[in-house]
């Protein structure tokens, strides 16, 4: 007896064994039993017969048919069978007859399905097989509810049946068989999805192997990808043959299971197909007799490729059926979203409230467990449910949020578009805040300042006051036109109701933004209160590097409070902020602190430093609206070291991207321009620069000139074209505004310009008071200038010996900056003075530029040219070509001997030191 489930080769081995039979001379009678044959008698018996009846004539096989088994077998003889005995053995005894002349084998498959008579027969002979000349080969399946089981099952039970028992195949089996029809990378994972699919079923897994090689899957791969969608048509017609034998539902009770899956509970089932719970019982037993089933609940599959060909054979259409009806019971049994979502998935649009409600709650689940694509798909499909406007908004809304968290810019226009929908006012809000911060460094400005502001606006009579001020702090960090900073510092203001001290992180960041607005205003807080309530305002270590809301605040700060003075402080923060954004490799957040610390750097006078920080912010930003700024203060550099070609590229790429900008930036290029055309002599055209730069300051009321220097150089240009009064009303103005604000630089830079354009005798005045606010400032560039300016007056007036040291003191500071065009101008007023400096030396430490001496220091520190280069932000050629000259000035040939000469080149013993030393 070979005995197993459907598919796993009975008949197969039944036919091997027939065949294997008749290679050795034996008799081979074959019969099957199925479900007709259960109902006539000795049907299956007669089967066997058939092959040698067919070879007698017509009058021999009819007297054959009446004497076995006294007629039964022809169907004439008794409907009632008073001594079956006696036929069986008739039967029997002709089998026996059959045996003399050639061994008989009786094979019949699925004895299970034999009618009650051939299986008694075959019980009956099973027990008579002593002379070895009959053999008997059945296949029964381990589990069936038929009337012949019974007497099947003693002839398993019986000692002298040898049984086989078949299991499905192993994965090394199912992994050979797959192997022989393909090969190639990704063979593993087609073993595991044919495995999976089959669970070792041999007919399930040649039925799939043929479909996938029949559709054309070249690659391991793509035929492993298409396994779940695999539909064989042969295991379709085994399905529905096998199922339609079974009681009735049994097939759409298959039907419901494909669709409700997990959910697969009899009662659901049974509900779903309109089917009798107490025939839905009896279709579930059979279908799990028949293994198509599991016993267990919920319902599934044995096979999940027969719950995939059952599932196809239904068409879109009636899945598409199922599945509305599916997600309207399980909603009525209040399943969750997610569940009911999957199958409004599955269905068509229908444009009801209820669907688009329970897919927007499967969207918000899916979120909160990061499946966002998931997520996605719920939002789309609850956008087509979506009758009314709230419920349409509602859905945008959380598009906009599953798009944010996926990284995606589309996030804003779903906001935009729900912002024009009725939709709750917080809601709105709390979605606006979290997708522009999400994606803060992707959005253009304009898209978020739009959804921003109007979320902004639908709170302003609401109580959710923090939530207000977190949206008009991203309102400030976008809107970039001062237009735009006067109405957010009023919200922001308003918020703050006057106080200059945050109590939280939110507070913080909105004073740090208010200071970057009021340092325009020197009459809104002196630079002392400024300068502290800035720093106060980024102090706390919860502002994040990664932040880009926070980092903006904090730049804001960190810039009013170097208009301020504190230069020391803003320093310090800005070198560790933009270490610890180099570390986290935030480079927009380096690119950031590093224009902090080159505008600090500048303002203290170190100009190599600050050229090397702007070249870093430049590199980071590339051209972006963050490059303004380092563009500005490279130009301002670049003046300063008398370098006019590259102050002039750099002024002419400003203006253009500054054009129309209506912001802070398009005030300082045309300022810069301004002092370009001015250096030049063309005081016409500078006065022009100027004259657009003020135009501009009035219009959006920038009046600090510690931040805006318009009326200096216009004063300065009025004065060279010999308009005196202009330019004294101008300078006056300049130097009454910096004493409001009260920053001991900036009124320092103002009294140097109120100098230039008054009379002679008042000059030393101004100048004095000039050089004394500024000496304890450590901005050395600005006292540099005055302190020339004081020189040159002193000189001017006929007292040489306090203008040299007055002109040494500047050559000096002119040095430590770094500044060509200081050193140059002290240099000819030391010898208009009387002194005799020395000229520049050409060799030694004497001979070297400020780049050189840089480069030097770092290669004599141990770093390699690649890593200097990196630091300085330039080519490694430029490094090399430094390092060249450097030890040829130096006579030296290694960077051994350089360590050895480092100390020498510190600026201690700069050149004009030394050589304003020598012309005392």
């Amino acid at each position: 007896m070979i005995q197993g489930e459907s598919g796993l080769g009975k008949t197969a081995l039944l036919n091997a064994a027939c065949r294997m039979a008749r290679e050795e001379q034996l008799s081979v009678l074959c019969a099957r039993g199925s479900l007709l044959e259960t109902s006539f008698s000795f049907g299956v018996v007669r089967q066997l017969f058939e092959p040698i009846l067919s070879l007698l004539d017509p009058v021999q096989r009819e007297q054959c048919l009446n004497e076995l088994g006294a007629g039964v077998l022809s169907g004439t003889g008794p409907k009632d069978i008073d001594d079956l005995s006696a036929v069986l053995d008739g039967i029997r005894s002709a089998v026996s007859f059959l045996a003399e002349s050639q061994p008989v084998v009786l094979a019949i498959d699925d004895l299970d399905l034999c009618d009650r008579e051939s299986a008694l027969w075959f019980e009956y002979m099973s027990r008579r097989l002593e002379h070895r000349k009959v053999w008997l080969l059945g296949t029964t399946s381990l589990r069936s509810d038929t009337r012949a089981r019974p007497t099947i099952d003693q002839v398993i039970a019986d000692p002298a049946t040898r049984s086989f028992i078949l299991e499905p195949l192993s994965t090394s089996s199912v992994a050979e068989l797959v192997a022989e029809q393909f090969g190639g990378s990704g063979l593993e994972a087609l073993i595991d999805e044919c495995h999976f699919a089959t669970r070792g079923n041999p007919f399930l897994l040649f039925s799939l192997l043929t479909w996938l090689r029949v559709s054309g899957l070249e690659s391991c791969s793509a035929a492993a990808r298409e396994v779940a969608n695999a539909v064989p048509q042969a295991v379709i017609r085994s399905m529905v043959s096998r199922a339609h034998s079974l009681p009735p539902g049994s097939y759409p009770l298959l039907q419901a299971v494909t669709v409700l899956r997990s959910d697969a509970g009899l009662r659901e089932t049974s509900a779903l197909v309109n089917l009798d719970i107490e025939n839905a019982k009896v279709a579930a037993d059979a279908l799990a007799e028949a293994n198509i089933l599991g016993r267990e609940r919920p319902l599934s599959f044995v096979y999940p490729l027969e719950a995939s060909a059952v599932y196809a054979d239904m068409g879109p259409a009636g899945r598409a059926n199922l599945h509305a009806l599916a997600a309207q019971l399980l909603h009525n049994q209040g399943s969750s979203s997610g569940v009911v979502g999957d199958h409004l998935l599955l269905t068509e649009p229908a444009a009801e409230g209820w669907r688009a409600e329970c897919l927007v709650e499967a969207a918000k689940s899916a979120g909160d467990e990061g499946r966002y694509e998931r997520a996605h798909e719920y939002l789309t499909r609850a956008l087509a449910e979506a009758p009314g406007t709230i419920l349409r908004g509602s859905a945008l809304m959380e598009l906009a949020s599953v798009e944010a968290s996926m990284g995606s810019i589309e996030a804003v226009s779903y906001l935009r578009a729900a912002g024009d929908l009725e939709v709750e006012p917080t809601s709105y809000g709390h979605k606006a805040l979290q997708v522009v911060k999400a994606l803060a460094n992707e959005v253009s400005p304009a898209a978020a300042l739009e959804v921003v502001r109007l979320a902004s606006t639908r709170l302003q009579d609401s109580d959710e006051a923090v939530l207000r001020m977190r949206l008009e702090l991203l309102v400030a960090h976008f809107d970039r036109t001062i237009g735009g900073g006067v109405r957010a510092a009023a919200a922001l203001e308003k918020s703050l109701a006057g106080r200059l001290v945050g109590r939280n992180r939110d507070e913080r960041l909105a004073l740090a933004h208010l200071c970057g607005f009021w340092v325009l205003l020197p009459d809104r807080l002196g630079a002392t209160q400024l300068g502290a309530t800035a720093l106060q305002s980024i102090a706390g270590e919860d502002l994040e590097v990664a932040d880009a809301i926070a980092v903006e605040g904090m730049v804001r700060a960190l810039e009013a409070a170097t208009f301020a003075g504190y230069l020391t402080d803003v320093e310090q923060i800005a070198r560790n902020r933009r270490t610890t954004a180099q570390r986290l490799g935030v480079a927009a957040t380096e690119a950031a602190f590093a224009t902090v610390l080159a505008h600090v750097l500048f303002q203290g006078g170190n100009l190599r430093e600050a050229e090397s920080e702007a070249r870093r912010a430049l590199a980071i930003t590339n051209g972006s609206a963050r490059s303004r700024w380092p563009l500005i203060l490279s130009a301002k550099i670049s003046l300063e070291q008398g370098q006019r070609a590259q102050a002039v590229q750099l002024i002419d790429e400003l203006c253009r991207l500054e054009e129309g900008s209506e912001s802070l930036d398009e005030i300082l290029a045309m300022e810069c321009r301004g002092e370009l055309h001015y250096a030049d002599g063309a005081t016409e055209t500078a006065l022009s620069d100027f004259q657009v730069a003020g135009q501009l300051a009035e219009e959006w009321n920038v009046k600090n000139p510690a931040v805006t220097g318009w009326r200096a150089g216009r004063a300065r240009t009025l004065y060279a074209i010999g308009d005196f009064r202009a330019s004294h009303e101008l300078a006056s103005e300049n130097l009454s505004l910096a004493r409001v604000f009260g920053s001991p630089l900036h009124v320092g830079a103002a009294l140097r310009v109120m100098a230039e354009v008054v009379e002679p005798t008042e000059r030393l005045a101004l100048l004095d008071e000039a050089v004394n606010l500024l000496e304890p400032t450590g901005a050395i560039l600005e006292l540099s200038h005055a302190t020339l300016d004081l020189g040159r007056t002193l000189r001017e007036s006929g007292r040489h010996v306090a203008a040299r040291t007055a002109l040494r003191q500047a050559a000096d500071l002119a040095v430590r900056c770094g500044s060509s065009r200081l050193i140059d101008q002290s240099l000819r007023e030391l010898r208009a003075s009387g002194a005799r400096p020395r000229r520049l030396a050409f060799s030694g430490t004497d001979a070297l530029t400020p780049s050189e001496r840089r480069v030097a220091e770092l290669a004599a520190s141990g770093m390699k040219n690649a890593r200097i280069a990196e630091e300085l932000f330039v080519s490694t050629k430029t490094v090399e070509g430094h390092l060249s000259r450097t030890y040829q000035k130096l006579g030296i040939q290694s960077r051994d001997e350089l360590r050895s000469v480092v100390s020498s080149l510190r600026i201690t013993d700069d050149p004009v030191t030394r050589m304003t030393r020598d012309s005392a």
